[in-house]
């Protein structure tokens, strides 16, 4: 793992405060595995029958065929109720990578990763009405990439990779046919005693997307690398409250933006300080439209519905690193400059 904060080059985009790269383990030339599995119900029953909590891990690698292609897989479990009268978390998760090295000087790789997750929190309103508590939300992500690397010579190599992200949320097992503002308390204005669903909401966003990398190292002290990155979106909300309130509230659109960008740069390495100079192009296009004056929506003036316009950045970065040797001690200056 490697975390980039600040000082990114033009490499990155997209970020405020930094960047965290994660290389995902391979399979080796042999079979390993691992498995382990933590529960309450393992413990002392008085202590832990209450909260009712397992957790499970599972991991398995090695080669796939032959030595030159390898697997590794892994996978998460995680459900527990809550130490409270009543409640649940519920987490799932597996992740699986293929790499193969059939070609000479080719990588390909494929990777895949699928999670789900439900919870409902304790409300001490619903103390005595759990069944009645509708709020449990629930998350499912899915990433599929497949890529490939090829070395040209020991100066050089490149990269390409496609890949598809989902992500869904959605307030519980009901819908919006299920809205009732219809609600009791008890005399002291304490707890519920009847109630019903207030709002639903359904978020849907999916990313297609294609990456491409080109490094050379011209010469001991100068490190090019250029690369661009194409994703297509798209976002679909559905959010509503009880049509019974005075505020409702009502989200419903689906838009499909697509963002280009692209950089190089040069990372000049000196005895004792190591330049970083690159130039990067942001290309957003929103592909929606939008009301100049939101309270042009009461009043239905078309007129001043506009298409949103599409945006483009071109952002030079300069950045240094020195190193000072004192006694055992390293320390480190890190300056930058971003020309917007």
């Amino acid at each position: 793992m490697q975390v980039i904060s600040g000082t990114y080059s033009a490499e990155y985009g997209n970020a405020m405060s930094g960047i965290i790269n994660i290389t995902t383990r391979e399979g080796g030339s042999k079979i390993r595995g691992n498995f382990n599995i933590k529960s309450s119900a393992l413990g002392i029953e008085r202590s832990s029958v209450s909260y009712n909590r397992t957790v499970a891990r599972l991991s398995l690698s090695g080669p796939l065929i032959s030595k030159k292609t390898s697997f590794f897989i892994s996978g998460n479990s995680d459900d527990g109720d809550s130490y409270l009268p009543w409640g649940y978390r519920n987490q799932y998760s597996i992740f699986s990578k293929i790499n193969d090295r059939h070609l000479s000087n080719v990588k390909f790789s494929l990777a895949m990763n699928l999670s789900k997750r439900q919870r409902k929190r304790y409300s001490h309103s619903y103390k005595y009405i759990p069944e009645m508590y509708w709020y449990s939300p629930r998350t499912n992500s899915q990433m599929f990439k497949i890529g490939f690397t090829h070395t040209l010579s020991s100066n050089m190599y490149y990269g390409l990779s496609l890949y598809y992200n989902y992500y869904h949320y959605d307030d519980g097992d009901y819908d919006y046919h299920d809205l009732n503002p219809a609600y009791q308390r008890d005399e002291n204005n304490e707890f519920y005693t009847l109630n019903y669903v207030s709002a639903y909401e359904e978020n849907d966003q999916q990313t297609f997307g294609v990456k491409g990398d080109i490094l050379w190292q011209a010469n001991a002290n100068n490190e090019i690398k250029a690369g661009f990155e194409l994703r297509q979106h798209t976002l679909d909300r559905f959010y509503i409250s009880s049509p019974y309130y005075d505020d409702h509230i009502l989200d419903d659109y689906k838009r499909n933006p697509h963002e280009v960008a692209a950089y190089i740069q040069d990372k000049i390495n000196f005895s004792s300080i190591i330049l970083s100079a690159g130039l990067r192009f942001d290309l957003h296009a929103p592909n929606a439209d939008y009301w100049v004056t939101p309270f042009d929506i009461e009043q239905d003036i078309t007129e001043a519905f506009k298409s949103s316009k599409s945006h483009t950045q071109l952002s030079p970065r300069l950045g240094t690193v020195s190193y000072t040797h004192l006694r055992a001690h390293e320390t480190s200056l890190h300056l930058v400059c971003r020309l917007l």
